[in-house]
């Protein structure tokens, strides 16, 4: 298990001849990669990268502040954070911003799971990604207490199931896309927000699902598309 923390702390201890990556303003020049170990960022962390770098994720990712003092993945024009659809790896982010990635790169990006295990994201911040916010693609998936503003797409779920609940998309082009959700015990959309998107409140498409407690507010120019066999209860 390795372990990066000290409050307000910039250099990754894990990256190898850090003081040749990490240049004087505190900006990572290399991808940090999450490979072969468990990995827990600690609270107080800041990870700022340059332009063009990324963390990759191929294992367990534990990434868990707290309410005064948050965990940060900012940089200048960086790519994101990408969990690796081939591996077994597990995120799990609590009390985190994720911030000001690179034309069309998403803040956080989850593809698949080969064994099944079940990623969480709480209590975190997605904002100023000109990609997606949060994309989660194939994988069991526990969100709640979410944040995503200023993005193109707020929160992309695609064929994914998990509890989503205590959301707010504001600001984002599209608040919410949603393609192929069945609903069911284990897997819900509950107490949602999605207010001020420029062009679409919220895209279904293919998906079965309740909206229970879901408010779309003053998005500009569609409110609900839904697309494809897509059946609503509201």
């Amino acid at each position: 298990m390795v372990k990066l923390g000290g409050v307000n702390r910039r250099m990754p201890a894990l990256v190898a001849n850090a003081s040749q990556l990490v240049d004087p303003d505190g900006l990572i020049h290399a991808d940090w990669k999450v490979s072969g170990r468990h990995t827990t960022i600690q609270p107080g962390v800041t990870l700022n990268f340059a332009a063009g770098y990324r963390l990759r994720v191929y294992d367990d990712l534990r990434a868990i502040g707290t309410e005064a003092d948050s965990i940060r993945f900012s940089g200048t024009d960086w790519e994101g954070i990408y969990a690796d659809p081939d591996t077994d790896g597990t995120v799990e982010m609590s009390y985190c911003v994720v911030e000001h990635t690179a034309i069309g790169h998403t803040g956080l990006s989850i593809s698949g799971n080969a064994l099944g295990g079940r990623h969480s994201v709480r209590h975190t911040v997605f904002r100023d990604c000109p990609g997606v916010g949060l994309w989660v693609l194939f994988s069991l998936m526990d969100l709640s207490n979410i944040r995503v503003e200023g993005c193109e797409t707020g929160l992309n779920l695609f064929e994914t199931q998990g509890r989503v609940e205590e959301l707010e998309l504001a600001h984002n082009d599209v608040g919410l896309r949603l393609e192929s959700w069945n609903e069911d015990e284990s897997s819900y959309l509950r107490r949602v927000l999605i207010r001020d998107s420029s062009l679409r409140g919220a895209i279904i498409t293919s998906s079965s699902l309740t909206l229970e407690n879901v408010t779309l507010r003053d998005n500009l120019d569609v409110v609900l598309q839904t697309v494809s066999s897509t059946s609503l209860e509201l």
